[in-house]
């Protein structure tokens, strides 16, 4: 697949940003049944860590009818319903971590991901700010309500976003990308190749950036510039849009 870069990153969580751990409920069960919840939730863990999301799901229901205020097995199986692409199951998962832990800054990022992925970007926007009131240095929180500002047309508060995360990480490629792509819809093309290029020096091989790159540089009459990152892209096994490479073509005059 294409460049995509990731969420967040907690330390109560396993699987990069996503796995809670060790957050289980008050004992709401015979310690038996509290026992065998926790190796369906161990069990869970490793068939999520394998993809191996239905399997991960059965283990973490069955956890639940074990003990019903486990906060890591709804998590878990939120994270698993996401991955496979079931947005609505896994927001009432994150809900019910919510119900739990009220003040999970993560849940409501990971919940405020999927209303994201189900087009409901005010939902979307309503959870990011929540996470980041929570947690102010949530800097993933910020990048990823830029990208739904973005896509709302709400450009200068996209733009506002991703310059936050910059303050505080200056190293994100990401959000240099993004950043480029909110003054490119500006039609602002200086200052959108400046952050590819910024995301180029992170990311050498970022194909999304020499793309979009190639298309500031074009609009900007840089011909010759925007061939090379056409070249780029294709060399790094990505493909030109097609009508752009036609377009690029009539104005050059060249037929690479």
């Amino acid at each position: 697949m294409k460049h995509r870069y990731g969420w967040h990153q907690v330390s109560c969580l396993l699987l990069g940003a996503w796995l809670l751990a060790g957050c289980a409920g008050p004992a709401v069960k015979p310690e038996a049944d509290l026992n065998r919840a926790e190796h369906y939730v161990a069990r869970g863990r490793t068939y999520l860590d394998e993809g191996l999301y239905d399997r991960a799901i059965a283990d973490y229901t069955q956890a639940l009818a074990l003990n019903p205020n486990h906060t890591e097995a709804y998590n878990n199986r939120g994270v698993a319903y996401y991955l496979r692409g079931d947005y609505s199951h896994a927001i009432a998962d994150f809900t019910q971590v919510l119900v739990l832990n009220p003040n999970s800054a993560e849940a409501y990022s990971y919940r405020g991901e999927a209303y994201r992925r189900e087009g409901d970007y005010d939902h979307a926007i309503q959870d990011y700010s929540q996470a980041i009131r929570l947690k102010p240095d949530f800097v993933e929180v910020y990048v990823n309500r830029g990208v739904t500002y973005h896509r709302m047309r709400d450009h200068e508060r996209a733009i506002a976003d991703f310059t936050q995360a910059l303050v505080l990480d200056p190293n994100l490629p990401r959000a240099y990308y993004n950043r480029g792509n909110a003054y490119l819809d500006k039609r602002d093309y200086d200052r959108a190749i400046a952050d590819y290029t910024q995301a180029l020096s992170l990311h050498p091989n970022y194909t999304e950036a020499y793309n979009n790159r190639a298309v500031a540089r074009f609009h900007k009459e840089e011909y010759d510039q925007a061939w090379g990152d056409v070249q780029q892209v294709q060399q790094s096994g990505g493909t030109p849009h097609p009508a752009f490479i036609e377009a690029l073509r009539s104005a050059s005059g060249r037929q690479e």
